[in-house]
């Protein structure tokens, strides 16, 4: 074979494997900041709203399981809430019963000795809804509402102080990411004006079927479809318009809840709903805030998957107990 060839052929390997190179490099560092984030948000599995495995949300009755098949001292309910595993006392192998470790807030998922739960993080021990065949009472729900909340997101300059702790080599979706974590959240509902609280009605079937016809209304409460495609158009089209539209959906809700009677017996249920509608409707609308101010969308992210953790249980467990009623 002539040299000539023999040059010219591997001068065409050596120019296929570094424009290969470069493609792929290329590839791997010319997204911008905006693309990492969405994969980064897109990603999470553990998706909030209507937060419980599919099979809790098919099967509601295991909401009301107060059995504790693994005797660690948290009720098989509670072991939904945490997410730990029901037929193993440690779910997180740390020699500490999960019962244990939740009473003295601690993470039952995680080992000793840094599994300690920092405030309004995630759900504490003080705070994780108990399940009972007997109805709430307004001392019962009492544990869950906190006064003064500011429900805006704070008035904190967060792109300040991102770009304060991290350097600019430093900075990435992924320290982005890692800076919202850190921030607080309201895991605690705000308690509603006295003047919302509505004069009881009779605890007759009709009036508690009628209450019912309003509150039971899960299009408001826990519509995962629509919250799915409201942060994918979010993420991926940079359009916040379906997910105000959630927060649009909950006041009308909110608005028509406290025009209908509520029966004595619905109460706790309905105050517990007040609280809980008015935090999710400030929570939708901070995450709308994604274009402009990404970090307080994503702590908003977290907040949602906290708060329906914790609390939409305990409604629709109360809300099927009213049904019984009627």
């Amino acid at each position: 074979m002539p040299k000539i060839v023999i040059i010219a052929i591997f001068t065409i390997l050596v120019l296929g494997i570094v424009g290969g190179g470069a493609i792929l490099v290329w590839q791997n560092y010319s997204k911008p900041d905006d693309e990492d984030l969405t994969t980064i948000e897109e990603n999470d599995e553990d998706s909030p709203f209507a937060a419980l495995p599919e099979a809790e949300k098919q099967n509601p009755e295991l909401l009301s399981d107060n059995d504790d098949n693994d005797n660690d001292g948290l009720t098989n309910s509670e072991e939904i809430i945490w997410g730990t595993d029901s037929n193993n006392p440690d779910t997180d192998g740390d020699g500490y019963l999960d019962g244990e470790e939740v009473a003295a807030n601690h993470d039952p998922k995680k080992p000793a000795p840094d599994d300690l739960l920092e405030a309004a993080k995630e759900p504490s021990a003080a705070g994780q809804p108990t399940f009972s065949d007997s109805e709430l009472s307004i001392d019962r729900i009492e544990q869950y509402f906190a006064d003064d909340l500011d429900l805006s997101g704070g008035t904190k300059d967060l792109k300040v102080e991102y770009e304060n702790e991290y350097l600019a080599k430093d900075r990435s979706s992924a320290t982005l990411q890692d800076f919202a974590n850190e921030q607080p959240i309201i895991a605690h509902l705000p308690r509603p004006d006295q003047s919302l609280i509505p004069d009881t009605a009779d605890n007759t079937p009709s009036i508690i079927s009628q209450y019912l016809s309003v509150a039971d209304n899960d299009n408001a409460l826990a519509n995962f479809d629509r919250y799915s495609q409201a942060r994918h158009s979010l993420l991926s089209g940079s359009d916040p318009t379906q997910m105000l539209g959630i927060a649009t959906t909950i006041k009308t809700y909110r608005n028509q809840l406290q025009s209908v009677p509520v029966p004595e017996v619905a109460l706790p249920t309905h105050i517990m709903l007040l609280g809980y509608t008015e935090l999710l409707i400030a929570t939708f609308e901070q995450i709308a805030l994604w274009n402009d101010e990404p970090a307080k969308s994503m702590i908003g992210t977290r907040q949602l998957k906290v708060i329906d953790k914790r609390y939409y249980p305990i409604i629709r467990n109360e809300l099927q107990r009213l049904e019984a009623l009627q």
